[in-house]
């Protein structure tokens, strides 16, 4: 259930903020992860950063920022289950993904509705699979 529009706007400065530093979290975490430095804490961080920000997406009613968000923890949580391997393709897409949540968040920021984020959910998921 998503908030009202009044919560919506009473609360969209402490979104932006906390979404905000998940997305650095996972800026910076998957620049580690293009260096080479994959570990399971690094993966861990991922898939927090991501489930948060889906949660808090969906709840505020930012349906195209929480599916982005989905599709990111999805991945992340096959990469902890051992079934999926992070290819240099896989993590430049990911960056390019998070690069579009942090622009979508400006345009929620600036205008109050989201960017299309449609071409970079499509992008990734030929490497996930979404149990409806």
């Amino acid at each position: 259930m998503s908030l009202t529009q009044a919560d919506q706007t009473k609360y969209k400065a402490l979104f932006l903020q906390a979404a905000g530093e998940y997305v650095a979290e996972l800026q910076k975490n998957l620049i580690e992860l293009k260096q080479g430095k994959e570990t399971s804490e690094i993966i861990d961080t991922l898939h927090r950063a991501a489930h948060s920000i889906k949660g808090q997406s969906l709840m505020m009613g930012y349906t195209s920022l929480g599916a982005l968000s989905l599709r990111i923890e999805k991945i992340f949580e096959a990469k902890k289950n051992k079934r999926i391997v992070l290819t240099k393709d896989l993590v430049d897409i990911l960056m390019i993904a998070v690069d579009e949540m942090a622009h979508c968040m400006d345009s929620i920021e600036k205008t109050n509705k989201e960017n299309d984020l449609s071409p970079v959910i499509e992008s990734l998921n030929s490497y996930i699979v979404i149990s409806v």
